[in-house]
């Protein structure tokens, strides 16, 4: 029976810890903490997610190359950069490589990356059933007789 108790608990219960390499060992992080920090050190780093998500299809980005628009846009990514990699080291501690030690530019940035998509599957896993598809329709079906927006209860008659 304990063997039993062992492996549920072992298998349902394990603990959800963010574990990423800091430049010279695996560390482990807390994510409530860790989502906290990235708060209060980023408070628009879903902003800047998108922005540096936004790709120009190929022949805008020719037809844009030295003009005001495309270096601001370019300008608008690096600020990205700059802003997530600061919260990335806030987050985790991290540090710039400096010879012997710490990770690159785009290494921080990958740590930050890799945590927000570990968030993902701990909201994923916490759906109380992950076979079902998110709800898109109107609980009332088509076929109804009832309109949605009708009133319920009692009707007050003359």
């Amino acid at each position: 029976m304990f063997g039993f108790l062992r492996r549920w608990w072992s298998r349902d219960h394990q603990r959800q810890i963010f574990a990423y390499f800091d430049g010279t060992a695996t560390r482990r992080a807390d994510p409530m903490v860790a989502g906290r920090v990235l708060e209060e050190s980023c408070p628009d780093y879903e902003d800047r997610l998108r922005v540096l998500a936004h790709e120009v299809p190929a022949d805008l980005a020719a037809a844009m190359a030295g003009t005001p628009v495309a270096a601001d846009m370019k300008q608008k990514k690096a600020d990205a950069v700059t802003a997530l990699v600061k919260a990335a080291d806030a987050m985790f501690g991290l540090r710039p490589l400096d010879g012997a030690a710490g990770l690159t530019e785009a290494e921080r940035l990958l740590v930050l990356f890799r945590f927000l998509a570990f968030l993902q599957q701990l909201a994923a896993s916490a759906r109380p059933f992950s076979i079902s598809p998110p709800r898109a329709s109107p609980s009332i079906p088509l076929d109804s007789p009832t309109a949605p927006s009708s009133a319920s209860g009692p009707v007050a008659s003359e």
